[in-house]
């Protein structure tokens, strides 16, 4: 009886407790609904394989941080160093691969390995980082899978500290990226709705945007985590 009686007693102090607060109760409903959609999905493969076997889907990290005295946060991009996108910018990405026992990787152990593998280690993000983060997912008319991580941080590198950082590593994975710089986000966003033609880095030099990464920014919703990231100063 005196469970009952408890449990009677707690029912209706979460039900004053929602009463008064609804708006804070509302929040915490929607951000624990979006981690479990996102680790739902990061925590899977793609559904569809390469006549190989290898996984048909495309992750990528790109990371944002807030400096003093900028109006917008800034994106953190890295220049290819090789192939033929070299020069051009992007996250730290690429395709899915096998693991060593066959299976196809998942869309969060690719994430975790690309970012280490193009950042040389500097930046190597926990899963629940990654949980956290703002996402943007699409299935293209082909079938690929392609999930883009936007990741909040106040580690900022340079280009010196990610050519000090390749020197430890003889696998050419970890050496596809030769450069570092910071955009707008009000830029970025700008450039990717079409409102301007070039970008500008914070340290005053044009960059080219890889193609395919230019691709994602063009997508309606992709733009929309854009400008919730923009939103945020």
């Amino acid at each position: 009886m005196a469970v009952i009686q408890n449990l009677g007693l707690l029912t209706l102090v979460i039900f004053i407790l929602i009463s008064v607060y609804p708006v804070h109760f509302s929040s915490a409903t929607q951000h624990f609904t979006q981690h479990t959609k996102t680790q739902h999905l990061l925590e899977r493969a793609p559904v569809r394989l390469k006549t190989e076997g290898r996984p048909l889907g495309t992750v990528g990290v790109i990371f944002y941080t807030f400096v003093k005295g900028q109006d917008a946060p800034l994106f953190l991009l890295a220049r290819e160093a090789k192939g033929s996108d070299k020069g051009t910018y992007s996250e730290f990405g690429g395709s899915l691969e096998t693991n060593s026992d066959g299976s196809p990787e998942t869309f969060l152990e690719g994430l975790i390995r690309e970012c280490k593998e193009e950042s040389a280690h500097l930046y190597s993000p926990e899963p629940e980082v990654l949980f956290n983060s703002k996402i943007f997912y699409e299935m293209t008319d082909k079938g690929r899978e392609v999930v883009l991580c936007f990741i909040k941080t106040s580690n900022v590198f340079k280009t010196e500290n990610l050519l000090d950082a390749q020197e430890d590593f003889e696998d050419p994975h970890y050496k596809e990226k030769d450069a570092l710089e910071l955009v707008s986000a009000k830029d970025l966003l700008a450039f990717a709705k079409g409102h301007k033609s070039s970008l500008l880095s914070v340290s005053n030099k044009q960059i080219a945007l890889r193609p395919l990464f230019v691709s994602i920014l063009q997508k309606e919703n992709c733009q929309k985590v854009l400008e919730q990231i923009v939103s945020e100063a």
